[in-house]
């Protein structure tokens, strides 16, 4: 009879054992599953985006970005799917770094329309701009917007396109940041302001002596300049030059021409001169 007791109790323990291991299997098989359909179920793609690509240092400016749910759940709110920003992942560039879902609840095959502020460095240069959904401490998942460089200037260009001088300064002098296009080959920032604060550009003096040789000989240029920081030569002689000072062209075969360019605080003037050759 007590053998028989083991025997049951041991049987017993033994099928307890394997029908834990059986339920922790399908247990781990069940979780493992629902994961993979999770994340199948995490699909979005990009549909549109609108917005300036040249902006002015502490701008605030509008953007739309269209993401459709592509995945066969919901994207909820509540459940924080929120777009995101990328390129670097969580860059707070533009604003905090996340823009939560326009609407409680975004179906399969529904669209996403973000509307958001975003406002520039107070650094001009070159930013990347790119987002991309993700639930937050879950996952990111689908496709990120187009990477778009925005340039960042000192500026509104839109204020002053193309006028070789400033538009408008108070009757006191002091600037009012109207610039030109910097693309457009208009003064700088600095020589708008300097221009508008009466700061003046630099000027320059260029001649050749004599300004006509015979074959194979040389002529002396001698330049100066006011208002000037730098000076730099183009045409048929090249290389930084001082603001002022004089040299020796090379043997001359053909007539050649000379061009300085010299700049300064209040703006950048050219001056050029040439040489013509004889037989």
């Amino acid at each position: 009879m007590t053998n028989i007791l083991k025997f049951k109790f041991k049987y017993n323990r033994l099928t307890l054992v394997i029908a834990f291991l059986i339920i922790f299997t399908l247990a781990s098989l069940l979780t493992i599953d629902k994961a993979l359909a999770d994340q199948e179920s995490y699909e979005s793609v990009y549909v549109s985006q609108s917005f300036g690509t040249t902006v002015t240092i502490g701008q605030t400016f509008g953007v739309t970005i269209v993401m459709r749910n592509n995945s066969e759940g919901n994207w909820v709110r509540s459940e924080e799917y929120k777009l995101g920003s990328q390129n670097p992942q969580d860059n707070v560039t533009w604003r905090d770094g996340r823009v939560a879902l326009p609407a409680a609840v975004i179906g399969p095959g529904e669209t996403a329309t973000f509307r958001f502020d975003a406002t520039a460095p107070s650094s001009p240069g070159r930013y990347n701009f790119q987002w991309r959904m993700l639930r937050e401490h879950v996952t990111w998942f689908g496709d990120s917007t187009p990477n778009v460089e925005i340039n960042v200037r000192e500026c509104d260009p839109a204020e002053w396109y193309g006028v070789p001088q400033c538009s408008a300064c108070t009757s006191n002098g002091t600037f009012q940041a109207e610039c030109s296009d910097w693309g457009s080959g208009g003064p700088s920032w600095t020589e708008c302001r300097n221009h508008c604060e009466g700061v003046p550009s630099a000027t320059c003096s260029l001649t050749a002596s004599p300004s006509s040789v015979s074959y194979n000989n040389s002529s002396t240029l001698s330049w100066s300049s006011t208002n000037a920081s730098s000076c730099s030569a183009s045409g048929d002689w090249s290389g930084s030059k001082g603001t002022s000072g004089s040299e020796s062209t090379n043997n001359l075969t053909s007539n050649s021409s000379y061009t300085l360019n010299c700049s300064g605080e209040g703006g950048s003037g050219s001056c050029n001169t040439s040489v013509s050759v004889g037989a």
